[in-house]
């Protein structure tokens, strides 16, 4: 089964705050659009009822006149009035298929679509169209339909519409802040915790190592001391003497490296003509190579710098046994590269191996942390802890099942370290 990513607190609370403010924003466009809608509706309305009324006082007022003068009672004295109204554009009057009176521009009246749609209210080109029937003075049913402008509504519109997405953009902005300092702060967090629990792991390393340095070195130094005599009375059994004594060699080393988990790396620089250094660290990880068959190229650069060659050839060396270890198939290879720039000295290895998983590289260079089965997990802590004495870093890069990359920078000067 794949393993699925999980998604951090402050980026679900961030979609959570981008989503509840979206529906906000889309909320409140809907809402100033109706109101907008219902502002256009009511002024409409309000010019049908003042139109309704005027038509109606007209006729009574002919009424109370007793004339009998049929052209008096003709609307078009009307035209001029509703013409001059700042709102109005149009205003239609027919009974049945008979137009009454059309205050439209050129005497244009609206298409049927847009008379039949006006019931209910249509806005259509910044012009609102509403139709309603009323009764005259003489109790006759006629239908009315007004045109008004909209302009002012849509100019409302479009600045309400600017302002939301302003605001909305400036939210989403501080809402991206917020989440990516919360993430970082978080991120911080983790790191110190564990930074911390590193701390502690070295402190019990460093008490054990300093234990195991006082009840170990001093029983190897004995059988070291009486192997070399050995070898001397014993020449027939030389070799395998000799293969005892580079065991406790290593034994060795391991003590000075747990020793060095509580004291720190003291650097000694003296100057490197590296393919003299290159050759020794070629022999320490030869039998590897040929053991598991796998391709090792060491490059010999005639290249002169000053570091710590005991420290630097034992990174050197858990590197690359870290890079032997990780392959796993016939056609391994191994190539470790050589670069000089100016008071920077890079060292590449290379391999095909396994690679490293995302995961494994967040975690790599802590003290103890391992992916074999059987490693102790000190190996590239202490290459790590060497890079930095040398004011230089360690850098992976990985691709798994295809191999990784790892460089090993450190500066050509003479220097006093720093603790």
């Amino acid at each position: 089964m794949k393993n699925v990513k999980k998604i951090s607190l402050p980026y679900v609370l961030g979609l959570s705050l981008f989503f509840f403010l979206t529906l906000m924003t889309l909320f409140h466009l809907f809402f100033i659009n109706e109101l907008i809608k219902k502002h256009v509706y009511l002024d409409a309305k309000e010019a049908l009822s003042f139109i309704a009324l005027r038509i109606i006082s007209q006729e009574e007022l002919l009424n109370l006149a007793e004339t009998r003068d049929k052209y008096l009672f003709n609307l078009n004295w009307l035209i001029d009035e509703f013409q001059s109204h700042p709102m109005l554009i149009g205003v239609l009057v027919w009974q049945k298929n008979k137009v009454i009176l059309n205050t439209f521009p050129y005497g244009q009246k609206p298409s049927q679509d847009v008379i039949a749609r006006s019931v209910h209210g249509l806005l259509q080109n910044n012009v609102f169209y509403l139709s309603s029937t009323f009764l005259n003075a003489r109790g006759t049913n006629l239908r009315l339909l007004v045109a008004i402008k909209s302009d002012l509504v849509s100019e409302l519109w479009i600045v309400s519409l600017r302002q939301s997405i302003t605001v909305f953009i400036c939210s989403s902005l501080f809402i991206f802040i917020f989440v990516y300092y919360l993430q970082k702060y978080i991120a911080n967090e983790k790191k110190l915790l564990l930074k911390l629990a590193d701390q502690e792991k070295l402190v019990a390393a460093g008490k054990f190592s300093a234990l195991l340095a006082h009840e170990v070195r001093n029983p190897l130094n004995t059988l070291s001391i009486g192997l070399q005599t050995l070898q001397e009375t014993i020449p027939e059994q030389r070799k395998l003497l000799a293969i005892l004594l580079q065991q406790i060699s290593k034994l060795n080393e391991l003590v000075e490296e747990l020793l060095a988990l509580q004291k720190g790396i003291q650097l000694e620089p003296q100057s490197i003509y590296w393919p003299d250094l290159a050759d020794n660290v070629y022999q320490s990880v030869l039998p590897i190579a040929q053991s598991k068959q796998i391709d090792l190229t060491i490059e010999r650069t005639e290249i002169t710098f000053r570091a710590d060659p005991k420290w630097l050839e034992r990174a050197l060396v858990n590197l690359i046994k870290n890079a032997l270890e990780s392959i796993d198939h016939s056609q391994g290879k191994v190539t470790l590269t050589l670069k000089k720039l100016k008071k920077l000295v890079v060292f590449t290895i290379e391999d095909n191996g396994k690679g490293i998983t995302a995961q494994e590289l967040t975690q790599i260079g802590r003290p103890f942390f391992s992916s074999k089965s059987l490693g102790v997990g000190l190996g590239v802590y202490i290459a790590q802890q060497v890079a930095k004495a040398h004011q230089g870093k360690l850098v992976f890069k990985s691709n798994f099942k295809r191999g990784t990359v790892v460089r090993l920078i450190i500066y050509d000067q003479d220097f006093t370290y720093r603790r």
